[in-house]
């Protein structure tokens, strides 16, 4: 994909690589584009729609030197030329510069304040070594454009990054020197935090850091208390162990009701045009589960899962914009249920162990753009057009004493389409469970649809649909609808089924202005419908549709590593029993508006 190619949609907030170059503010919003007629917006898609399918080749291998590679590229070094001109005239990647922004810009007044020095003096900057080692280029390697977007996407994807910019900025004697910029956000957690959804409040202590001293890790130590159960937590994360591209993660939890261990090892697809993959994973987990009916507790029962996992994946690379990967693995989990002290008289589900070698492929196309107020307020957002696939096939084995003769199967389909100026939809459909010579069993189909209209001038109207059917699940699963997934004016885990159905409509407004530098405010109006239900049997009592209306107030967290919108909610629920309050407050951070 030619890294110039993308173009600039102004209601949807998609933006090019020359709109990138300018870098806005710390503490300012990007400039909406300018309105264009009708007629040029849909000649644009065409142009882009063509750019995303360009083909694009793997770098080859970096030659000894700068120098010797360098191609005299006669006649472009007084201005910035296209990736197709660099790269058809054998231009090199020459000098590449790396610039760490502190967490607030202190040359402009609005930031330039005593309690912002002292932040940006006590938080320890990005190391450079850390933005380098995440580049998909090297100097002295050819120059290809649609390295530096992807690699300005890698680096944007860490939460300790508020945004990034790669641009390249000057061409002299056949190379192209680039600049990568990126701007720090506080990552240092240390305090207690709570939240409130579906009517139940949690609460923690923590000290998290997810750029521990400018390098990248991830170490956390974490108290909290929610309606589960009370968890004290250690994690560290790694996702460039030693400097390589292998990523560890290491979890260490004790439960209330039990205890958590989670190791991860692999060195994964990192990047589009990327060969192989490898990964290892235990894991096990002793809880005790519950299952809801109205919200409130039905049943418990003790839950010992055990897990272990190797896989790996070959692939072309990219090629004609899209890349193809096959995939491969051993699974090993088992799960054992026990009569827990608070539910002796429980039903307990049937015990499994599966034993499985598995096949699978995945596709990913080369088709992303970036956007502004869309799911996030201010910050740049990375969208994926075009089509991702990813599909897994297993057979269980005896050779382990699993249940024999079962089909394992997970599809994941998603897609995203540019409906013109204003409107944005994106698809994804999923399939998972378990088919024996009786049937399915634990067996889940959905899918959900996303549209983004652009109606009244900067702000957007968001629907949403989501729609799932089980079979025969496993007596530990369910299907639940409530405050906690979507159904904000109900408590949380209040309807159960083997269908589900939601739609939410939100009004979403953005504005420009800041809460003391720290957040950029937002505002919501929504509706939710949804029900879950089952689809034979008699209708329990409180089932039917349910709907509420509500408010919603929006924090863009622009300087936290935390997450980056903090919710609160009002939600009415239109429908009311004795077990549904009449107003329900929800509080919450998430990774999304």
């Amino acid at each position: 994909m030619g890294a110039r190619a993308t173009l600039r949609l102004p209601a949807c907030g998609l933006t090019s690589r020359r709109d990138r170059g300018r870098r806005p503010s710390a503490g300012s919003r990007p400039r909406p584009g300018i309105p264009v007629q009708r007629t040029v917006a849909w000649l644009c898609a065409v142009v882009a729609l063509v750019a995303w399918r360009a083909p694009a080749t793997r770098a080859e291998e970096p030659p000894s030197s700068p120098v010797e590679a360098a191609s005299p590229c006669p006649g472009i070094e007084l201005e910035l030329p296209s990736d197709e001109v660099l790269e058809g005239c054998g231009a090199v990647v020459g000098a590449i510069a790396i610039r760490v922004d502190d967490v607030f810009d202190t040359s402009l007044p609005e930031e330039d304040r005593w309690l912002f020095r002292l932040a940006n003096r006590l938080h320890p900057r990005t190391r450079e070594w850390v933005v380098r080692q995440q580049l998909l280029f090297r100097e002295g390697e050819p120059y290809r454009g649609r390295l530096l977007v992807e690699s300005e996407r890698l680096l944007r994807a860490n939460r300790y990054f508020y945004d990034a910019w790669v641009q390249p900025t000057r061409v002299h004697d056949g190379l192209v020197d680039v600049e990568v910029a990126v701007r720090d956000v506080w990552t240092l957690t240390a305090g207690a935090g709570a939240s409130r959804s579906g009517g139940e409040n949690s609460y923690r202590l923590e000290i998290e850091d997810t750029n521990f001293l400018g390098t990248g890790k991830d170490l956390t130590l974490e108290w909290q208390s929610t309606v589960d159960r009370d968890w004290t937590l250690l994690r560290y994360r790694d996702f460039n162990l030693a400097g390589s591209r292998a990523r560890l993660e290491a979890w260490y939890a004790t439960y209330s009701d039990g205890h958590l261990r989670d190791l991860v090892l692999e060195r994964p697809f990192f990047a589009l045009d990327e060969r192989w993959s490898i990964a290892v994973r235990a894991r096990r987990e002793v809880s005790v589960d519950d299952l809801y009916w109205r919200g409130e507790v039905s049943d418990s029962f003790g839950h010992r899962e055990e897990l272990a996992e190797v896989s790996g994946g070959l692939s072309r690379g990219l090629r004609e914009g899209r890349a193809w990967r096959w995939l491969g693995g051993l699974t090993y989990r088992r799960d054992r249920f026990t009569v827990a002290a608070e539910d002796p008289d429980a039903t307990l589900p049937l015990d499994r162990e599966l034993a499985y070698p598995w096949v699978g492929v995945e596709r990913v196309e080369d088709a992303f753009v970036t956007a502004h107020d869309l799911d996030q307020i201010v910050r740049t957002e990375d969208l994926q057009f075009g089509t991702w696939l990813r599909l897994k096939l297993g057979w269980t084995t005896t050779l382990v004493g699993s249940e024999p003769n079962h089909a394992i199967i997970d599809a994941t389909l998603r897609r995203g389409l540019d409906l013109g100026p204003d409107r944005l939809l994106f698809l994804e459909g999923h399939a998972a469970g378990r088919w024996a010579s009786s049937g399915g069993e634990d067996a889940v189909v959905g899918g959900s649809a996303r549209h983004y209209w652009r109606d009244l001038g900067r702000h957007l109207l968001f629907v949403g649909l989501q729609a799932d059917a089980a079979h025969d699940l496993d007596r530990d699963r369910q299907l639940l609808l409530g405050g906690d997934n979507g159904l904000r004016g109900y408590p949380l885990r209040f309807q159960d089924g083997d269908r589900r159905l939601l739609l939410t409509v939100e009004q979403r407004f953005y504005t420009d202005r800041q809460i003391l530098r720290l957040a950029h405010l937002g505002g919501a109006v929504f509706v939710d419908v949804g029900r879950s239900w089952f689809d034979e049997g008699p209708s329990e009592p409180g089932g039917g549709w349910l709907a509420d209306i509500g408010l919603g107030l929006r924090l863009g967290l622009s300087r936290s590593g935390r997450g980056t919108m903090l919710h609160v909610d009002v939600a009415y629920p239109l429908k009311r029993s004795p077990d549904v309050p009449g107003v329900q407050l929800l509080i919450s951070t998430k990774e999304s508006f």
